[in-house]
């Protein structure tokens, strides 16, 4: 192979590498082409420079200049971006708010007729002129307020929302925590069972202690088991609800007088009240009742029936 023969061909590989590159630089540079929205600012921006808008209002061409760059830079950074064409259209719009104002103010000032009239055209080109300024700002305010209130109003619904949400996390919660402490109010109640007959009926929970373990036989103060059966009596009182109430409530066999045995019931009944307190009870939370020898849960002709009798009963009574 000769000299002039390698020459040539290395000349056409390196002219084919060069129009590939060409191509490639070519292909790159249509897929990063401007938007459409961008190419209308550029335009609309150098009408504005070539409008009198250099000479009458520098300062608003500079800010329309400043709005395109920011579209320029958005475009070199991602192009075909949605904040190059948002960019894009705010520099155009700015630009030509530029070259409408401009091109009002001039004719304003130089289109007269020879008597000093505007002439009936020139001055419909200025109304014209104007109605686009003006147009083209009112629906930018128009916009802004528009999307002022679009986001006042969603930033309202979704504090409402969090407000909902809120309050119904906080009725879960409480609803929770109430029938946690019903049940635990129940089960301090019923695990009186040792010493005391529990019962539920209409008027509320009632516990029944025994005349016969309370007090010693026609007594008045507590016995020391009493003392101690009532300790827990008021441990399981002292978990119920704090709108929860207790009525003490005493009665007597039929031994005695109808006034002797009253005496004696609201005296044992006040004595258990008294142990109640003692251990911590809000006494405005209590009421002593005396029924007496009135009515007995049993038969009073034999030693057993008036011994369950004697008794004194404390009714939980629950608001609503």
């Amino acid at each position: 192979m000769t000299h002039s023969t390698l020459t040539t061909m290395l000349k056409a590989h390196v002219g084919r590498l060069l129009a590939g590159g060409v191509l490639a630089a070519a292909m790159v540079a249509c897929a990063s082409g401007p938007t459409p929205q961008l190419a209308d600012a550029r335009r609309a921006y150098d009408e504005a420079e070539d409008s009198p808008a250099a000479e009458r209002r520098p300062h608003e061409l500079e800010r329309a200049k400043i709005a395109l760059d920011r579209a320029e830079q958005a475009h070199d950074d991602n192009p075909g971006s949605a904040r190059e064409k948002q960019l894009a259209e705010r520099a155009e719009y700015r630009a030509r708010m530029v070259t409408a104002r401009s091109n009002a103010v001039v004719r304003d000032r130089h289109h007269y007729d020879d008597n000093g009239d505007m002439t009936a055209a020139e001055a419909a080109e200025v109304r014209r002129d104007r109605d686009v300024a003006e147009t083209a700002e009112m629906r930018r305010e128009r916009a802004e307020a528009e999307a002022t209130v679009a986001r006042r109003d969603a930033t309202d619904v979704e504090a409402a929302e969090i407000r909902r949400d809120r309050a119904d996390a906080k009725v879960v919660a409480e609803t929770r925590n109430s029938k946690a402490q019903d049940r635990k109010a129940a089960a301090a109640l019923q695990n009186l069972g040792q010493v005391a007959n529990v019962k539920q009926e209409p008027r509320g929970v009632v516990i029944t202690l025994s005349g016969s373990v309370l007090f010693p036989s026609g007594e008045r103060e507590l016995s020391p088991v009493a003392r101690k059966s009532l300790d827990q009596v008021a441990d399981a009182l002292a978990k119920q609800p704090s709108s929860s109430t207790f009525q003490v409530e005493g009665f007597t066999d039929d031994s005695g007088s109808p006034n002797q045995n009253d005496q004696l019931a609201k005296e044992r009944a006040k004595a258990v009240a008294d142990h109640l307190v003692q251990s911590g009870i809000d006494p405005a939370r209590i009421q002593v009742v005396s029924h007496g020898e009135k009515d007995p849960i049993a038969n009073n002709d034999t030693p057993e029936g008036r011994a369950t009798n004697r008794r004194v009963e404390i009714v939980v009574e629950q608001e609503g």
